[in-house]
C-alpha cells in the first residue's frame, strides 16, 4: 500500500530518506495554530513528511490538516474546468474550447513525425523498428522512453522503446 493509504489508517509508516527538490515554500497565511502554505516540490515529495520536518526544524510539532495539489506537469487546477461547466460547453457546442488535444496533454513527452504508410500499419498492429523513425526528431533513446508518433499534426499511438524497436502502448484511430 501507499505510504498515504497506511497513514490515513493509522498505521504507522517508517519512510526511508530519499532526495527531493523543494522549489519554494511560501506563507500564505498565518492564524494560529494554523499556517497554510504552498509547496513547489518534485514528484514524490511527501508532503505530510515535509510538514513534520519543519515542525521539527522550527522546536514545534507540525502536520497536515488539507493538502490540494495545484499543479501536476503541466496541468494547473486554474484551468480546470467543473462537471457543470464542461455540461454547459457541451450543450453550447463550444467543448473544444476547454478540452486539450492529446497531443498537447502529452506536450512534455519526445514526439516523432511519421508518414501516412507508416501510421497506418501502427495502427493495424505493426510495432515499428528503430530504423523506422526519424531519428532527427528523437533527441535521445533508451529502452523504457515513452514516444508519441504524430502524422500530420494528428496523434497516432503512444509507443515505448524497447531493445529492438518499440512496444505499442495504446493506438489512437481517428
Amino acid at each position: 500500500k501507499r505510504a498515504y493509504e497506511l497513514a490515513r489508517n493509522g498505521v504507522p509508516v517508517d519512510l526511508q530518506e530519499r532526495e527531493v527538490r523543494v522549489d519554494y515554500i511560501d506563507i500564505l497565511s498565518i492564524d494560529l495554530p494554523t499556517v497554510w502554505i504552498e509547496v513547489g516540490c518534485s514528484s514524490g515529495t511527501y508532503i505530510r513528511t515535509l510538514a513534520e520536518d519543519l515542525g521539527r526544524s522550527l522546536g514545534t510539532g507540525a502536520h497536515i490538516t488539507f493538502l490540494r495539489r495545484i499543479k501536476s506537469g503541466q496541468f494547473l487546477v486554474d484551468n480546470a474546468c467543473t462537471v457543470t461547466q464542461i455540461d454547459q460547453h457541451l450543450f453550447n457546442n463550444t467543448v473544444d474550447k476547454v478540452i486539450m488535444s492529446l497531443k498537447d496533454a502529452l506536450k512534455g513527452m519526445m514526439e516523432a513525425e511519421i508518414p501516412d504508410t507508416l501510421a497506418r500499419r501502427i495502427r493495424n498492429g505493426h510495432k515499428p523498428h528503430r530504423g523506422e523513425l526519424f531519428w532527427e526528431d528523437i533527441p535521445s533513446y533508451n529502452p523504457g522512453d515513452y514516444l508519441k508518433v504524430v502524422m500530420w499534426e494528428e496523434l497516432v499511438a503512444i509507443l515505448k522503446g524497447a531493445s529492438n524497436g518499440y512496444d505499442i502502448i495504446r493506438v489512437f484511430n481517428n
